[in-house]
């Protein structure tokens, strides 16, 4: 990072990562992505499921996927966020990053 600049129009984000895993916000991101879906007008064109079932179906995901997994030989399972390298980070890790970005820009976050 010695050599690393940041323009003046850019901001520098860093993840948070407690016992290697990283702490993103599921519930903020299912919120957002329910009210993204609630608010899509093309949605029924699309699928014939509802925002109900998609959310659900997500919520599945969130809870299961990546969830488990081995040290020192025990089954554990991780109880808050999602696994680095998980499908499911891929897809939440950056909108949660935008939700945040979003409230500490709009003074809702300090």
């Amino acid at each position: 990072m010695k050599d690393f600049t940041i323009a003046e129009d850019e901001e520098f984000v860093s993840r948070d990562v407690v016992a290697l895993f990283a702490s993103t916000a599921i519930p903020e991101t299912l919120e957002y992505i329910k009210d993204e879906l609630t608010k899509d007008i093309t949605l029924k064109d699309r699928t014939n499921l509802d925002v109900d079932d998609i959310m659900e179906l997500l919520e599945f995901i969130c809870n299961t996927t990546g969830t488990y997994f081995i040290f020192d030989g025990t089954i554990m399972q991780q109880k808050f966020g999602t696994a680095m390298g998980s499908p499911v980070y891929q897809l939440q890790s950056p909108i949660s990053s935008w939700i945040t970005w979003n409230r500490r820009h709009s003074g809702q976050l300090r």
